[in-house]
């Protein structure tokens, strides 16, 4: 679960050293999900990429501890990132 600093304030920070490239994300969101790119196919190669997924607590609609993630047809859900 990531802290409830500001949204200008990087929530997660990827960086290689070898390439030279840093990846920063920015969230309001509560979690970050992240996908190896194990099961990348074809041209690549697995874990040859990756995905960092900004959203809602993980599995929140099984624990009635978290935060209800239910969106229901009549809502609207804005989620801000930064820069805008």
């Amino acid at each position: 679960m990531l802290d409830k600093s500001a949204i200008e304030q990087p929530k997660a920070i990827l960086t290689s050293f070898k390439n030279q490239v840093k990846l920063s994300v920015y969230t309001e969101q509560p979690a970050i999900q992240l996908y190896t790119g194990f099961y990348l196919a074809e041209q690549f190669q697995p874990y040859q990429g990756l995905c960092l997924e900004a959203q809602n607590y993980p599995n929140a609609v099984n624990h009635k501890h978290f935060p209800n993630s239910v969106l229901q047809k009549i809502n609207i859900r804005e989620s801000d990132s930064y820069p805008p």
